[in-house]
């Protein structure tokens, strides 16, 4: 922290040690972009829910001049969204651009970074592939559930080991830029899927079941991780200014870089 007289410093050494260690926790868990990012892409899934049903009643209506474009723009679609996803918290630019949003929703709160390694472009193409993959086997999922050729006890397991598997390597790839508060996600995806295997009344049902059993889980457990993961940066924040005693009425702010 930056030495100022209306600053007191913590008086044991141990405090002090940590004071980086919550600069960090700080920096990694303001997720109100990623919130914002989800309550657009549920509004972008509900166009992808339109092509699945368009798609699903041309291919059983026998219509398939009109099923392969709406197939094909099916997957396309998603691809779209993790490229786009990917560009964005991922890409050096796109990470550039979500610093600078971070700047001006935090301004008020002082300025934090984490160091964080280059990713190179081996690295980056190995992100990307990752969330290309599973994009296309979504899609190919769920077209395959609807046109009955695939096993409904089977899809959503099958859904949600994907996504776990796939959210658990980019964590992996992105560390240390994400924290461990999003690992709640696949753990959460994860439980809600082994409970309704289980028998667990934990889905929908009726027309509509398996649209809502994939997507309600993912966005819900989605903005849910986002929303504690910003309480936790708050309590972060807090922790900090306990341990530097910040004067707040002078507006004295811990600048602060997190290795």
């Amino acid at each position: 922290m930056n030495d100022r007289p209306n600053v007191k410093r913590a008086d044991h050494p141990e405090e002090l040690r940590s004071i980086p260690k919550w600069a960090r926790v700080y920096g990694q868990n303001r997720s109100l972009p990623v919130l914002v990012f989800f309550v657009g892409e549920t509004l972008l899934c509900l166009g992808l829910v339109a092509l699945v049903v368009v798609a699903t009643m041309a291919y059983r209506g026998g219509n398939m001049a009109l099923f392969w474009p709406s197939a094909a723009i099916f997957v396309v679609a998603i691809v779209a969204i993790e490229c786009f996803a990917a560009y964005v918290f991922i890409s050096p630019r796109g990470c550039n651009r979500v610093n600078r949003l971070l700047e001006r929703l935090y301004a008020k709160e002082g300025f934090v970074s984490v160091s964080e390694p280059e990713i190179s472009d081996r690295r980056w193409r190995e992100i990307l592939g990752v969330m290309l993959l599973f994009a296309v086997c979504y899609g190919v999922l769920i077209l395959l559930y609807q046109m009955g050729l695939f096993p409904t006890q089977y899809i959503q397991p099958v859904v949600a080991l994907s996504v776990v598997l796939c959210f658990v390597v980019l964590w992996i790839l992105t560390r240390p830029m994400i924290g461990h508060v999003t690992l709640l996600f696949p753990a959460l995806y994860g439980l809600h899927a082994i409970l309704a295997v289980a028998g667990v009344p934990v889905g929908f049902t009726g027309q509509w079941a398996i649209v809502l059993n994939l997507a309600v889980p993912a966005f819900g457990y989605g903005i849910l991780v986002g929303l504690i993961s910003h309480a936790y940066s708050r309590y972060a924040l807090y922790r900090l200014k306990k341990l530097t005693q910040v004067d707040c009425a002078t507006g004295s702010q811990p600048n602060e870089k997190a290795e």
